[in-house]
């Protein structure tokens, strides 16, 4: 679905509540959890247990509602507990420090990477919050300062909700330089976002924009947004 490039800077654009920081932590997953590979997640706004809990509905194949309320059947509690083991003995590192400045963050991530021997994966939600003026042009040197990809979420503007089609474009994002440094932009669709009946329900559309050979493609993923899972459908081309 994304291959993950050392020393690059990939963002994940969308809405509230459209997906983005679901399908970054998916990546986390797939990198620590099913591959082993040490990695970072750095939430400036969300607390340990909701990114903990969102993993472990990520693993257990349990709605993110029913941890969170703590409604499980007893196979569901099993499920939950198998899950937290799993997660114990991964290699991921949660960092949920809020107004986190780019020097903090870049020592804490050094002596995370000096203490593991490498990371394979950095995943920062909501770099806006962290204390710079440029967020995005510090993560893509960040990047390259410890050789591992690094992907993070970006907000787009509301126009994408006031016309008629809402599939977002680069020009939505509210930051425009996050596109500037991005080696790889993904924004995120989905058409029961928008309308509750729908003949799409739980499908995500990806919009991939690369930056060094520039193109377009298209993604089409499924998506159960209540346990984080992603799968591809169909990948194609778009006419730039």
């Amino acid at each position: 679905m994304l291959a993950l490039v050392p020393r690059t800077l990939t963002v994940i654009a969308g809405r509230p509540a459209m997906g983005k920081t679901a399908l970054a932590l998916h990546l986390a997953h797939r990198s620590a959890v099913e591959r082993g590979r040490p990695v970072a997640v750095v939430s400036p706004v969300m607390p340990p247990h909701s990114v903990v809990c969102r993993l472990l509905a990520r693993i257990s194949g349990v709605a993110l509602g029913r941890i969170h309320t703590e409604i499980l059947s007893d196979a569901q509690r099993e499920r939950v507990k198998e899950a937290e083991a799993v997660l114990e003995r991964s290699p991921l590192y949660l960092e949920c420090t809020r107004a986190l400045d780019h020097e903090e963050l870049r020592a804490r991530l050094q002596g995370l990477r000096a203490s593991v021997g490498a990371l394979e994966l950095v995943v920062i939600d909501e770099p806006e919050e962290l204390c710079s003026d440029n967020p995005w042009l510090l993560l893509a040197d960040l990047a390259a300062e410890l050789d591992c990809a690094i992907v993070t979420t970006a907000r787009l503007s509301r126009a994408v909700d006031e016309r008629c089609d809402h599939r977002p474009t680069p020009h939505d994002l509210i930051d425009r330089l996050a596109r500037r440094h991005a080696s790889t932009l993904l924004m995120l669709y989905r058409e029961d976002y928008y309308a509750s009946k729908t003949e799409h329900p739980g499908v995500m559309e990806v919009y991939v924009e690369r930056r060094e050979r520039p193109f377009m493609a298209h993604v089409t993923l499924d998506c159960d947004l209540a346990t984080g899972v992603f799968s591809p459908r169909e990948v194609g081309a778009l006419d730039v």
